[in-house]
């Protein structure tokens, strides 16, 4: 992800990359007025990254972590999709991104008051746009797995039960944004 935005924002004067972790950025103690964190939270180790974050965040600096959440309580189409990523994902079963819930994020803002936004959100996919949402998850099969095709060839079976006249699916979630200060 990181060469990918990179390449993406390589004409961009103010951007900067660094050789980094969560866990052990290299930015300065104090340097920093916000950190922002999209779909990745749950790669980080939580103990080591509140460490770090509280090193470099200045003094009343907030904390945004912001997650999608499948709807497979409103859509079937979810819920297939969702069957789909347990039969052919490696680790999504043991994935952190499953166990983390309002009370693991809690922690991570604990003793401070963490918040809660979630807006309902959609993304209308052809084809081609749903394969390369699949195959941008981490825990996606790649191609050369032994069952790459096989997942291939349900996932068009899922597209086309649910696709419209438009050849396109509604591939609902909730965009849920945790805010709060974790400083003690």
């Amino acid at each position: 992800m990181r060469a990918a935005g990179e390449e993406y924002l390589k004409d961009y004067k103010n951007f900067h990359s660094i050789d980094g972790s969560a866990e052990a950025t290299t930015l300065d103690d104090e340097s920093i007025d916000m950190i922002t964190v999209g779909a990745a939270f749950h790669w980080f180790d939580m103990k080591k990254t509140k460490i770090e974050f509280n090193r470099i965040l200045k003094r009343g600096a907030w904390v945004i972590l912001v997650w999608e959440i499948r709807c497979i309580d409103r859509s079937s189409l979810m819920r297939d999709y969702e069957a789909l990523l347990l039969k052919y994902s490696k680790d999504y079963k043991e994935s952190n991104a499953r166990k983390l819930d309002d009370t693991e994020f809690a922690k991570f803002y604990s003793p401070n008051e963490m918040h809660i936004k979630t807006f309902k959100n959609l993304q209308r996919f052809d084809w081609e746009g749903l394969k390369g949402r699949l195959l941008s998850i981490s825990y996606s099969l790649r191609s050369g797995d032994a069952r790459y095709e096989e997942m291939l060839v349900e996932l068009k079976q899922i597209f086309d039960k649910y696709q419209k006249s438009g050849k396109k699916i509604d591939y609902l979630y909730d965009t849920k944004v945790n805010y709060g200060h974790i400083h003690d």
